[in-house]
Formats: C-alpha cells, sequence, structure tokens
C-alpha cells in the first residue's frame, strides 16, 4: 500500500510518499506524476522519508518524471531516503542523475 500526497513550498511541488512502492504501486506513482506535469510545474521534490522500499518499476516513473522535467528546463530532487532506499539510489546512479540530500530543508535550498 503506497500514500502519495502533494505540498507546495515557495513554488515547489513536493511529492511525499509513504508506504511501499513496489511494482503494483508504481502504476499510481506514474499516474500522479503524469497528472503532476500535466500542470507545467517546473519543480518537483520527491520526499523519500516515508518510503519504506522502492522497486526498479517505481524508479523507472521517477526517471520517466526527471527525464520529462529536464527536458522542459524543470528539475526533479530528491531528498530523505532511509538507508535501505538510499542505497537502491546509489547502486541504480540515481544519485548521480538526480539531486539528493539528506533533508527536505537542504532540497528545497537547492531550487534558489
Amino acid at each position: 500500500m503506497i500514500e502519495i500526497k502533494l505540498r507546495q513550498i515557495k513554488g515547489i511541488s513536493i511529492v511525499d510518499i509513504q508506504g511501499k512502492l513496489d511494482t503494483p504501486a508504481s502504476l499510481d506513482l506514474e499516474i500522479f506524476l503524469t497528472e503532476l506535469l500535466t500542470k507545467q510545474v517546473s519543480a518537483v521534490l520527491i520526499n523519500f522519508s516515508e518510503m519504506e522500499f522502492i522497486s526498479s518499476s517505481g524508479l523507472r516513473e521517477i526517471l520517466k518524471a526527471g527525464k520529462k522535467l529536464f527536458s522542459e528546463k524543470g528539475k526533479l530532487v530528491m531528498c530523505a531516503a532511509n538507508p535501505i532506499v538510499a542505497d537502491v539510489l546509489r547502486v541504480s546512479g540515481f544519485s548521480v542523475m538526480f539531486e539528493a540530500y539528506e533533508s527536505e530543508m537542504e532540497a528545497i535550498a537547492s531550487f534558489q
């Protein structure tokens, strides 16, 4: 089970993901991010503080959103991953493709 919430701070769309982002849940994330990106946003922060697990299909959805933002001169940033999720991001190369911060405050500051 996954819960996805959206907040806005200083023009940044903050996506809070809670639970396990496994293969079935990645469809929910795909729908959520696709709808979000149709709203012409250019700054997206994915907060992993409440995420327990991320699968390759979840990574794919984040990659698709990041590539779309990049192609439109936008930016996707990640923050607050627990050690398990952070390790998956590191091994998959996501921590090189996208900026990753330990705290939400640091991530928000990166958009300035």
